[in-house]
C-alpha cells in the first residue's frame, strides 16, 4: 500500500485499544505498539489515518492505560493526517456470552456490571460509559490535531449530548464523516 498513487483518498484505519486489553484480549493480533509504527509509515506515505477505539473495556487500570494509549498516539503520529476516531464501549448481543465464555475463558471483560442498553445489547451503564467515553475524548484532544473527528459509535442522542454536548444524530454523524472526507479532499 505505501507505493501506491492513492493521492490522498484513501484513509487506513487502526483498531487501538489499552495495551494491557491488547496484550490479553486480542490474542494474535500485533500490538499496539505494531499498530502504530504501521499507522506512521502509512502517514508518512500521505495516507489519512483513522483510529477505532472500538472497544473500550472497563478494567482495573483503565484511566493508565488508554492515557498511555493516547501518549503514544501522541508520540508516533504526530503531524499525522488523522481523519477520524471513533469511539465504542464494549457491547453484545446476550447470546454471544456463552459462545465467547467458551472459546475464551480466560477472558475477563464480563467482569464488569453490563445493562440491557434497550438495544438487545448488554451495555455498561450509561454513567459508566459517560465517564470512559469523556476521559479517552479529552486524552485524545491533548495529541491529536483539531481536524481530527471524534465520534462515537452505536451511542444514543442522550450520551452524545453527555459527551460532546450535542447529538447529530444519525444524518449528522454522516453528514460530518462526509464533510470530514471532502475536507481530506481538498474539496
Amino acid at each position: 500500500l505505501l507505493d501506491l498513487d492513492h493521492q490522498g483518498a484513501t484513509v487506513i484505519s487502526f483498531s487501538v485499544n489499552a495495551p494491557e486489553v491488547c496484550a490479553g484480549e486480542e490474542g494474535r493480533a500485533a500490538s499496539l505498539m505494531a499498530r502504530l509504527k504501521a499507522a506512521a509509515r502509512a502517514a508518512e506515505a500521505g495516507y489519512p489515518i483513522g483510529l477505532h477505539f472500538d472497544p473500550l473495556i472497563f478494567q482495573p487500570g483503565w484511566e493508565e492505560g488508554y492515557s498511555r494509549t493516547a501518549e503514544m498516539i501522541g508520540d508516533y503520529l504526530s503531524g499525522a493526517e488523522v481523519a477520524w476516531v471513533s469511539l465504542g464501549c464494549f457491547r453484545y448481543l446476550p447470546a454471544l456470552k456463552e459462545v465467547m465464555l467458551a472459546r475464551h475463558p480466560e477472558t475477563g471483560i464480563y467482569d464488569a456490571e453490563f445493562v440491557n442498553g434497550g438495544d438487545g445489547k448488554m451495555r455498561y451503564p450509561r454513567l459508566l460509559r459517560t465517564k470512559m467515553y469523556q476521559f479517552v475524548l479529552n486524552r485524545l484532544r491533548r495529541v491529536l490535531p483539531d481536524s481530527a473527528l471524534i465520534y462515537m459509535c452505536m451511542e444514543s442522542p442522550r450520551l452524545w449530548r453527555d459527551v460532546f454536548g450535542f447529538d447529530p444524530g444519525t444524518e449528522g454523524l454522516t453528514e460530518l464523516l462526509d464533510q470530514r472526507a471532502r475536507t481530506l479532499l481538498g474539496q
